[in-house]
């Protein structure tokens, strides 16, 4: 177990480093995607965005609103198309060396909590300077990224089995993943939606997660308690299923690579 939770911390920090090598600013470029991404949706979406929300009176409310959600989507969504196709990505790997299959995908949640950190800590200086510091509440967005990335491990583990079987199931998860995104109050608040398209959001899993950070964010404390309560339990025990899923179907699997 401990040797297979070293090559997991392994492939995570090959792929926050990998994709550097060779370039002038190397890792600086870990920082500077996120910070051109903070800053276009905070400096630029909020002069063409009208949107206010209760409690906030600021000329950045829709980018307060907006960062969040995105971020913790992106945490999702990167998770979840990785998950599709992780086994075959990894299989010069897992032919010749032993590999938890369970635990081997773990690094790219891993890979995308960092990446969210680092965002995070450029838009808490963002916030800072426009007036709307953090507060100990926005401490609550750790476990709120880490049920993120464990509902997108949760749910990829099923697309890790089934991809080898299904070579066509990567772009698809790409095309669901992407249609997920504009089915989700990220870019746009819930009251736009008609009442019966809202009262589908008590059943969105992922938006639970992604009003949870919305409220840290612009109210400074926890959303629905109960949400918070039930998505917890939803992903764990989808993830004692995921688990269940590989190890049933891991020799086929590897016949498959």
């Amino acid at each position: 177990m401990a040797s297979s939770w070293r090559q997991t911390l392994l492939f995570a920090r090959q792929a926050l480093i990998d994709p550097h090598r060779g370039s002038n600013l190397g890792i600086a470029w870990m920082y500077l995607q996120p910070l051109v991404m903070i800053l276009i949706y905070t400096l630029v979406f909020s002069r063409f965005m009208s949107a206010r929300l209760p409690g906030i009176d600021s000329p950045y409310a829709y980018s307060l609103y907006l960062v969040p959600g995105l971020l913790l989507w992106t945490v999702f969504a990167n998770v979840v198309n990785g998950m599709a196709g992780v086994y075959q990505g990894k299989a010069h790997i897992i032919r010749k060396i032993p590999v938890d299959m369970r635990l081997m995908p773990l690094y790219l949640p891993l890979v995308e909590i960092v990446n969210f950190a680092v965002a995070m800590a450029f838009f808490v200086i963002f916030c800072a300077a426009i007036g709307h510091p953090p507060t100990l509440a926005w401490l609550l967005l750790v476990p709120v990224c880490l049920g993120t990335a464990l509902m997108a491990y949760a749910i990829g583990l099923f697309l890790a089995v089934l991809s080898p079987f299904l070579p066509d199931l990567r772009p698809m998860t790409a095309i669901a993943v992407q249609l997920g995104f504009w089915l989700t109050p990220i870019l746009y608040v819930p009251d736009l939606l008609p009442p019966w398209a809202a009262a589908l959001l008590d059943y969105h899993p992922v938006y639970w997660i992604i009003q949870q950070g919305q409220a840290i964010v612009l109210y400074g404390r926890i959303g629905d308690g109960t949400l918070w309560a039930v998505q917890t339990a939803f992903s764990v025990v989808l993830c004692g299923l995921g688990w269940a899923a590989v190890r049933a179907a891991e020799r086929e699997v590897r016949d498959l690579l």
